[in-house]
């Protein structure tokens, strides 16, 4: 069963049991909402608040419509890997600036998947995290 569980900065965030993704942001312009799975009740109230907060800032930050924008724009695949890395890094950010970023680094490096090309290295937003951290 998906029901709505809560919402996050106005994101409405919908639990679903079959979801392999700890958490995923779907949907565009005013029609989003967060997803989480299972595996989001294996981290910390900090550590899942952080993660839903990254996930807030693709939506905040309309990264999915950027994306297909650059779709329809037909350019190579790689650049687009590249642009994926780069909204992943905003998303953290994001979550850097809400007051979440060691709860997000403490999250990813407990994660046992690094998300695939489109994903920078889990070891380099770690990095990039604690280093926002001590600047703040």
């Amino acid at each position: 069963m998906n029901v709505v569980i809560n919402d996050c900065l106005g994101i409405p965030v919908r639990y679903d049991p079959e979801a392999k993704v700890i958490a995923d942001s779907r949907g565009l312009l005013r029609w989003k909402e967060i997803v989480v799975g299972p595996g989001i009740f294996n981290f910390s109230r900090r550590e899942q608040q952080a993660i839903l907060l990254h996930e807030v800032g693709h939506c905040k930050l309309y990264h999915l419509e950027k994306r297909l924008l650059r779709l329809w724009k037909l350019i190579w695949p790689k650049s687009l890997a590249l642009y994926c890395q780069f909204q992943e890094q905003q998303a953290d950010y994001y979550v850097a600036q809400c007051g979440y970023g060691l709860d997000l680094a403490s999250a990813f490096s407990r994660m046992t998947s690094s998300g695939g090309p489109l994903h920078p290295s889990t070891s380099s937003r770690i990095e990039r995290l604690l280093a926002w951290h001590s600047k703040a």
